[in-house]
C-alpha cells in the first residue's frame, strides 16, 4: 500500500471552521467524497486523534492526513461483453445530473476537458434537468438544428 502523510496546521483565520469543510478548502484537488472517505477511514487526525468530519478546528491544531486506501486493491477485471447501443448522435454530447459529479467523486472540468479531447471541438453541454440548469442551451442548439425533410402523407382511398 502506497500511502503518503501531510501535516497541516490550523492558521487562526480558520478556526472555528468543521474538519470536512477545512480539508476541502486546503486539498482542492480530492473530491470531496474521496476526503469524507478518508476520514471514515481514519485516515485523518487531529492532534494525533482520529477525528469526525463534523469537528470544529481551533487555531494551532496539527491536522495529519495520510493519503493512500487502507483497503487491499481490487481484484475485479474488466469483461468484455458486447454492448448494443440503441441510440447514438454524435453531433452533441449532453452530461447531465451535475449536481451529483461531487457526490461520486467526478470532477466537471475533468469530464470536460476529456469529452472536448475526444469530440474534436462538437459541443459538449452540461445540465441539471432538476434544476433546470443547462436545459435552455440544450433547447438552442436543438432549435438551431436544420429541419429534416419529412416524408410526405398519402392519403388512402377507400372504396365503397
Amino acid at each position: 500500500m502506497l500511502e503518503q502523510q501531510l501535516t497541516f496546521t490550523v492558521q487562526a483565520e480558520a478556526a472555528g471552521q468543521r474538519l470536512d469543510r477545512w480539508l476541502a478548502a486546503t486539498l482542492p484537488d480530492h473530491s470531496r467524497s474521496e476526503l469524507q472517505r478518508w476520514v471514515k477511514e481514519g485516515l485523518v487526525q487531529v492532534d494525533a486523534t482520529v477525528a469526525k468530519a463534523s469537528l470544529k478546528l481551533a487555531a494551532g491544531q496539527t491536522v495529519d492526513v495520510r493519503r493512500g486506501t487502507t483497503q487491499p486493491p481490487s481484484q475485479l477485471q474488466a469483461e468484455a461483453i458486447p454492448l448494443e447501443i440503441v441510440y447514438e448522435d454524435a453531433d452533441l454530447l449532453v452530461i447531465n445530473k451535475t449536481d451529483l459529479a461531487d457526490l461520486v467523486g467526478a470532477r466537471l472540468e475533468v469530464m470536460a476537458r476529456d469529452a472536448n479531447a475526444v469530440r474534436g471541438g462538437r459541443p459538449v453541454l452540461f445540465t441539471n434537468c432538476k434544476t433546470g440548469e443547462g436545459v435552455p442551451e440544450v433547447v438552442a442548439w436543438l432549435r438551431d438544428l436544420p429541419t429534416l425533410p419529412r416524408p410526405a402523407c398519402q392519403s388512402a382511398q377507400v372504396a365503397i
